[in-house]
């Protein structure tokens, strides 16, 4: 049987999707945009809810009404008290509108922050103190309503306190040795900046799937209060180097870029491409 989602196009999905959050009062919301190899995909969209304050039924329900396949459905279930909220949302990708539903462990953080406190040791040089990191801070769950064999799971680790010297080492450690990717470049120059607003290193975390090559980071930066604009010269270099046509990403840069900087993203796809994407507020 399909589900509403399944009946409609990309447009009539999201429209279909907001709908099923219609009551849920998000705690937050973020858009993005991703750029890779000749494309700039910019429908893309999250929202985190309490689990407490939402109920395990409900958002198992919501999960079912979005066309969640059933082995992802139970794994999501199965995972779901472990959670302290839920992130619901969709993404473009090239030829395909994905929906995803996260998990989020933020006790797993708070454990690892405490047990690093207690034992008095940094992390240093990109490795955290052996039992201390890193830490399942995030499940995402995405599937393509026209093709359910591409559902996957991506894992979220947090390296808790990590300092700069460290994430600038990690992030080297996730592309080839040759070669300088946009999306490395962008986020060094952008971490620098970030660093300038405010001395303190941002939470960094890695992210991969089974079964493909991705291998990528996010870096949040709400705490240097950037908008997207002050990232306007490494995006446009970006955007060349993945060859965007320069009126397609100016004209869409315009729509965003007085938008509040929420997290960068980075690195390699499950199809092996590097990409780049920028989280901002909603508005």
């Amino acid at each position: 049987m399909q589900t509403p989602l399944e009946r409609q196009e990309a447009g009539e999905q999201i429209k279909q999707f907001f709908s099923l959050m219609q009551g849920l009062k998000p705690q937050s919301e973020e858009r993005s945009f991703k750029m890779l190899p000749g494309a700039l995909l910019e429908q893309r969209y999250l929202m985190g809810v309490g689990k407490d304050a939402v109920g395990e039924q409900r958002l198992c329900d919501n999960c079912e009404r979005m066309g969640m396949p059933p082995a992802q459905l139970a794994a999501f279930r199965a995972r779901l008290p472990e959670a302290d909220s839920v992130y619901f949302g969709y993404e473009q990708s090239e030829g395909a509108m994905l929906f995803k539903a996260c998990p989020e462990f933020r006790q797993n953080l708070k454990q690892a922050q405490a047990a690093r406190s207690a034992a008095g040791v940094p992390a240093q040089a990109g490795v955290p103190p052996a039992g201390l990191g890193p830490v399942l801070l995030r499940l995402a769950y995405k599937w393509d309503l026209a093709q359910r064999v591409q559902a996957v799971v991506a894992e979220y680790r947090c390296y808790p306190e990590l300092p700069v010297t460290g994430i600038f080492e990690r992030l080297g450690g996730l592309y080839p040795a040759s070669g300088e990717p946009p999306s490395l470049e962008a986020a060094e120059r952008i971490i620098n900046l970030a660093l300038r607003r405010s001395k303190a290193a941002p939470m960094y975390l890695e992210v991969s799937e089974a079964g493909n090559p991705r291998a990528s980071f996010d870096i949040r930066l709400y705490a240097s209060e950037l908008r997207v604009a002050d990232l306007h010269p490494w995006l446009v270099a970006a955007s060349r180097s993945y060859g965007i046509a320069p009126v397609r990403f100016d004209g869409f840069f315009k729509q965003v870029r007085e938008r509040a900087l929420g997290h960068l993203a980075g690195g390699i796809d499950r199809q092996g491409r590097d990409f780049l994407t920028v989280y901002h507020a909603v508005q």
